[in-house]
């Protein structure tokens, strides 16, 4: 289901809401006030086989050069809790 980003004028509020195809353009109304909102456009997140995500930049400045690269998301936040990066729980 896509996931919709909405704008609410009246009190500033911004939030996501996943919507069927068959509702795209179904008004929506703000949680915050109940006033209709606006549909921001927004560029759509793409997935493809080679994770892209974790870019050059942000790997130099958690892991070593010579370590082997993290490929995919579970491997980031095991690697992040295993070096204290984050907490664990």
């Amino acid at each position: 289901m896509p996931l919709y980003d909405f704008h609410c004028d009246h009190c500033d509020v911004r939030f996501e809401k996943a919507l069927p195809l068959k509702d795209w353009d179904a008004v929506q109304l703000c949680p915050h006030c109940g006033e209709e909102t606006l549909k921001l456009i927004t560029l759509g997140g793409i997935q493809d086989e080679h994770p892209v995500w974790l870019d050059n930049s942000i790997r130099s400045q958690i892991q070593d050069p010579s370590e082997r690269p993290i490929q995919t998301r579970t491997e980031y936040n095991r690697y992040l809790k295993e070096n204290g990066i984050v907490p664990t729980n």
